[in-house]
Formats: structure tokens, C-alpha cells, sequence
């Protein structure tokens, strides 16, 4: 591991915050678990994608404050197969892709 990284995993149940003290590399692992957490089918969609839009745009914010800082999210690609029955499903699904999309 590098000394000045942080790695944080969503599975051993931790937020998807910077911590206090700032590393130069940020690893959050689970990033699809992360969304499957926060979606909720019952909010409107424009809600949810701004909700977690937020957060992405403060992670990748954060990453562009200072030289040499890098930002890594690692998540299983359920972008792939069949298409989930179930609308919550769906949703992280989705939004999954879209967080790929713009932390490009």
C-alpha cells in the first residue's frame, strides 16, 4: 500500500467521505454498493441523480484542490446481463453507469 493513501470500503460500513486527514490517494472500494444504499425507487429520479451527483462532483473537487491527489472508486460492473426486475435494482443499475460516465 502507499503511505500516503487512504483505502475506505463501503462493505466494512464506511462512508464515502474524505477523512480528516487528507491523503494524496483516495480509494473508496464498493461504489455500487454504496449507490444501492442511497437509491431510493420512491424518490423522483431528478432528485436521486442530484443527491448523488453532489457527492461525486465533491469527491472529484477534491481531487483537482491539490497536485498529485487521485481519486480511485472500484465497484463490480453490473452493467452487464440482464436487466434487473426489480425498480430498486434497476436504479443502482443505472446510476451506477452514470457515476462511471462522469468520473471519466
Amino acid at each position: 500500500m502507499y503511505p500516503d493513501a487512504a483505502w475506505i470500503s463501503v462493505y466494512d460500513g464506511k462512508e464515502l467521505e474524505v477523512p480528516s486527514e487528507s491523503p494524496l490517494i483516495l480509494i473508496f472500494e464498493g461504489i455500487d454498493e454504496w449507490v444501492r444504499q442511497v437509491v431510493d425507487p420512491n424518490l423522483p429520479a431528478d432528485h436521486l441523480f442530484q443527491q448523488i451527483d453532489g457527492k461525486i462532483k465533491r469527491l472529484l473537487e477534491w481531487e483537482k484542490e491539490r497536485e498529485g491527489r487521485q481519486l480511485i472508486l472500484i465497484g463490480t460492473d453490473i452493467s452487464k446481463g440482464i436487466v434487473p426486475i426489480e425498480k430498486r435494482d434497476r436504479l443502482t443499475r443505472d446510476v451506477t453507469g452514470w457515476i462511471e460516465k462522469q468520473s471519466r
